[in-house]
C-alpha cells in the first residue's frame, strides 16, 4: 500500500477525458510529451501548470531551452533550474545546453552494461529524471536558421542542423536513462520533428489551432469529426493521446501565469503561502 501511494504522489494529474477518466504522467514511468495550439488556446496555461506540478517534486532536474525567456523565468529566478538557454543574444547557448544533455545521456547510456539493466525507471536527488523543455520549438528553429544566415555561416558550421539532430538522439535514445523531452509549439514542423522523431512522442496533446494539418502531424489516426472538434475547441480542450490512453477529448487542468511563478517559488520556498497555487480546472 505504501509504494502504491508513493507511485501515486509521483504522478501529475493532467485532466479528464469526455468520459470523465482522469489522465495523468508518471513521473516513473516518463514519456516524451508534445504540447500544440494557437494563441489563446490555453497551451500556455496547462503548460504553467505541468511545470509547476513537476517543480514540486524531488528527483526531478528541469532545463529550459526558451526563446520567449517567460517560461524559464520563474525558475531562473529562484534558482530552481537546471541548465538554461533563453532569449535571442546568443545562439551557441541552445547549443551548448543540448551538448551537455547529450554528454549526460550518453554516459547514463554506458553505465547500464555495468547495472545489467536496459533503462531506468527510478529517480531521486541522485540521479535526477532530466526533463528538457523546449519552448516554441520551431520558431527556435526559424530563429537558428535566421541566425545562420546573418552569421554567414559555412554549411558545415550551422547551428541549426546540429541542433536538430541533437534534439533526435534525445528523443530516440533518451528515455531508456531518465531523459525526456517536453517540446512546445503553436504547430509542429514536420522537418523539425520527422517521421521517426515525432514515433518517439508518446504523450501528445493538441488544443484549438488554426491549421487543419496540424491535427494530422500529432495524430494520424484522427477522423475529420475529431479534427472539427480541436479547430473549435473551448480554451483548455482538445485532445490528447498517450501509451495508456486512446485519442481522447480531455479538459486539461491549468494554472495562469501569476500562479505559475508563485508555485514554482513555493516549492524552493516552502513557507511562502500557496493560497492562490492550487490547480484549477477548466
Amino acid at each position: 500500500m505504501a509504494i502504491e501511494e508513493e507511485k501515486k504522489n509521483r504522478a501529475i494529474e493532467l485532466g479528464v477525458t469526455q468520459t470523465g477518466r482522469p489522465v495523468s504522467f508518471s513521473i516513473d514511468e516518463p514519456t516524451h510529451i508534445a504540447i500544440q495550439g494557437m494563441t489563446r488556446s490555453g497551451k500556455s496555461a496547462t503548460t504553467y501548470y505541468f511545470l509547476s506540478e513537476l517543480a514540486g517534486h524531488r528527483g526531478v532536474e528541469i532545463h529550459f531551452l526558451d526563446i520567449t525567456t517567460l517560461l524559464a523565468a520563474p525558475f531562473n529566478e529562484v534558482g530552481a533550474s537546471g541548465l538554461s538557454a533563453t532569449g535571442t543574444r546568443d545562439a551557441d547557448q541552445y547549443l551548448t545546453v543540448l551538448e551537455t544533455l547529450l554528454k549526460r545521456m550518453n554516459s547514463r547510456i554506458d553505465e547500464l552494461s555495468a547495472l545489467k539493466r536496459d533503462k531506468i525507471q527510478s529517480f531521486s536527488p541522485a540521479y535526477p529524471l532530466q526533463v528538457v523543455v523546449i519552448e516554441e520549438l520551431p520558431s527556435l528553429v526559424c530563429w537558428l536558421e535566421d541566425e545562420d544566415k546573418v552569421s554567414g555561416r559555412k554549411p558545415a558550421e550551422r547551428n541549426t542542423p546540429r541542433f536538430i539532430s541533437m534534439l533526435r538522439q534525445l528523443l530516440a535514445q533518451g528515455l531508456k536513462v531518465g531523459v525526456m523531452c517536453l517540446l512546445i509549439a503553436q504547430r509542429f514542423d514536420a522537418a523539425v520533428i520527422s517521421g521517426p522523431a515525432r514515433s518517439n512522442l508518446g504523450l501528445r496533446i493538441c488544443l484549438r489551432v488554426d491549421d487543419r494539418d496540424a491535427v494530422a502531424m500529432l495524430f494520424s489516426d484522427a477522423t475529420s469529426n475529431h479534427v472539427d472538434a480541436i479547430v473549435s475547441a473551448p480554451p483548455g480542450c482538445g485532445f490528447l493521446s498517450s501509451p495508456t490512453q486512446r485519442l481522447a477529448k480531455v479538459r486539461l487542468n491549468y494554472r495562469e501565469y501569476a500562479d505559475y511563478r508563485s508555485r514554482v517559488e513555493a516549492c524552493v520556498h516552502p513557507n511562502i503561502d500557496e493560497h492562490a497555487t492550487r490547480a484549477q480546472s477548466r
